[in-house]
This record gives C-alpha cells, sequence and structure tokens, in this order.
C-alpha cells in the first residue's frame, strides 16, 4: 500500500512526542517541546503505511527574502527525517527506509520551495534523494558509548586523562548547582573572542522548557579560589546526552578544564540517568573534531540534504546577513 503524508496535528503533539522517542533515529531536537521553544514556525509530518505511523519529518521554517525556507532552528543540532524502529529481516528494513525517504523526496519540493535539513544518525538510505536531485553532504559526530564508565576512561586520549587528573589534584571541580546566567555569561565571553554574536535571547526560552521537564542540567568547572574556567549545558533524550552552549574563559591556567566538564557529564548521565550513549555533536570545526575524537567515541556519518533552485546562494546570503547583524 502506498504512503500517505499528513501533518501533524497540534492535539497529537504528546503522541507525537512518544513516536520520537521510540523511534529509531528521533532526537530532543525532534520533539514538539524544543520546536515550540524555538519560537520559529515549524510543520510535523507523519507517513503512513495502512494507517500506521512508519516515519516522520521535522520542518522548522524561516523567511528569506519574504519566502518560507526549511532549516533547522538555532541551537538544534538535527531535524528531519525520522523512522520507526525496524522490523523484519534487512533487506525489509533498507526497502522501507527507501521506500518513506522515496516519498518524501517527492513530497518536500512540492510543499516548500527551498529546504536544508541535517538528518540524526540513523538514516542511511539517501538514494532517493540523489536520485530527484537533492544536494546530498556527508557529516560527522562521535557517538560515545558511555555504559561503562572505565572503558570510557581507558579509551580517553592518554594527555587528556593525565590532564584532568592533574586539575582534580590542584583542587578544581566541577559544579552543577549554579544559574543558568553563569553558564551564559562564560558563552557569551567565548563567543566575543571569536568575534560571533551569542543569541542569548534565543536560547533562554529553551532551558526554561527543559529544566520544566527535568532535561537539562549545568556544568560549571572552577578551580579552588572559585574561578571559573570552563562551563556546558547538558541536555538529553531518550537515547543520549548531548553537550551544548560550551564555552571557557580566558583564564585557562589547567588545560583539563574543559575535558574534564565532558568527564563529569558523562558520569552524570551514565549513572544518575541511565543513559548509554553521548552524541559528541558538532564536528565541523577542524578544532572542535579534535575536542571531541579525543574522547574515544566512534566515528559516525549522518546527512543533510537542499533543495531548491538558487538554495547555495540564498545560504550565502543568509551568512552573510547574519555576519552583518552580529558586527552591529
Amino acid at each position: 500500500m502506498k504512503i500517505e503524508i499528513a501533518a501533524i496535528k497540534e492535539a497529537d503533539y504528546e503522541s507525537w512526542d512518544n513516536f520520537v522517542g521510540a523511534s529509531t533515529n528521533g532526537t530532543l531536537f525532534h520533539k514538539s517541546y524544543w520546536l515550540k521553544a524555538s519560537g520559529r514556525p515549524f510543520d510535523l509530518w507523519g507517513a503512513y503505511k495502512s494507517g500506521n505511523l512508519i516515519a516522520g519529518y521535522v520542518a522548522s521554517r524561516k523567511s528569506l527574502l519574504g519566502r518560507p525556507v526549511v532549516a533547522a532552528p538555532y541551537l538544534s543540532a538535527y531535524a528531519g527525517l525520522i523512522l520507526k524502529k525496524p522490523e523484519g529481516s534487512p533487506v525489509h528494513q533498507i526497502s522501507v527506509q527507501q521506500e518513506v525517504a522515496a516519498s518524501f523526496a517527492r513530497f518536500l519540493p512540492d510543499t516548500y520551495s527551498w529546504g536544508i535539513s541535517l538528518f540524526s544518525p540513523g538514516i542511511e538510505c539517501m538514494l532517493p534523494f540523489i536520485w530527484d536531485n537533492f544536494v546530498v553532504r556527508p557529516w560527522y559526530t562521535y557517538v560515545l558509548d558511555i555504559s561503562d564508565l572505565d572503558r570510557v576512561w581507558a579509551g580517553i586520549d592518554g594527555e587528556w586523562r593525565r590532564e584532568i587528573r592533574k586539575a582534580t589534584a590542584a583542587g578544581v571541580e566541577v559544579l552543577t548547582d549554579v544559574s543558568y546566567e553563569k553558564i551564559i555569561d562564560v558563552v557569551n565571553q567565548s563567543y566575543e573572542r571569536q568575534g560571533t554574536h551569542f543569541r542569548s535571547e534565543a536560547v533562554e526560552p529553551y532551558f526554561r522548557e527543559l529544566s520544566r521537564r527535568n532535561l537539562c542540567r549545568p556544568f560549571l568547572c572552577v578551580d579552588k579560589t572559585g574561578r571559573v574556567l570552563s562551563a556546558a549545558y547538558a541536555v538529553w533524550d531518550d537515547k543520549r546526552v548531548y553537550s551544548i552552549l560550551q564555552g571557557f574563559t580566558d583564564e585557562r591556567t589547567y588545560t583539563g578544564a574543559s575535558p574534564l566538564v565532558k568527564w563529569e557529564m558523562m558520569k552524570f548521565a551514565s549513572e544518575k540517568l541511565g543513559i548509554r550513549e553521548m552524541d559528541l555533536e558538532g564536528t565541523l570545526l577542524p578544532r572542535l573534531e579534535s575536542f571531541h575524537r579525543r574522547f574515544g567515541g566512534k566515528l559516525t556519518p549522518h546527512y543533510e540534504i537542499r533543495w531548491g533552485k538558487a538554495i547555495e546562494t540564498l545560504v550565502a546570503l543568509n551568512r552573510f546577513l547574519a555576519h552583518l547583524r552580529g558586527s552591529c
């Protein structure tokens, strides 16, 4: 039977969030409450076969030159396609994934003139998008199994283990009972040093919502005098923990401060939350890739799709306008 695509109504958002949690690759960033907190209009689409929801698509929208463009909202690591957990033989699983991808490859250009979607790991069959002339680009993240912390520690780069021990011996510690504002202050400092603009006003609604749902925790690294060294926020979903809003101060006496924050975050997620994986997303920049690689996670591909005439020109223009706003 043919796949039918229909809008998910707001009255069904709770069922959608449950589907995301039980899916193969659904994340926090696909949940309706995260999308609502973004302040951006969005559409949720369900793919149905024989009346059963087998896949979905998150299409968050922004306006560019007066036209709607599908693009993930600020701070969102992933968007786009999610799939129900596979059943049956490997051949059947690939066939279903391909059928779903083909349905959305036909649907998206007819519904949105332009778009960019960065899929989360787990979507493997990109052939229908390639066949229908989408631009398909590989991205990478590191996914770390944190179920066995002894094994995680053994897999961390040896120099970093020494730096973490050195910092701990010197009285450096990681605090979690700290205010949201303290983390934001450190992040702001990091952005300012890089000459970029941090949109704190766009971030706060996420953390109000996640705090209400007990899905986030701050991590602030300080030395024995109370001087702040680094900071980050842990957020999580049904499958993985993510580290976002990372930053450090200029006072980096201990080079182990940033990896110490990550290590404490892994311990918290594994021991207190029972989460088995950490997604060290954000490897596009070489310096970030090097930082994340040293935790010993598995290099994991995922994919971005782009569609619409002149989409590359629109993306370039959007970056230029963002640069102008940041320099004003």
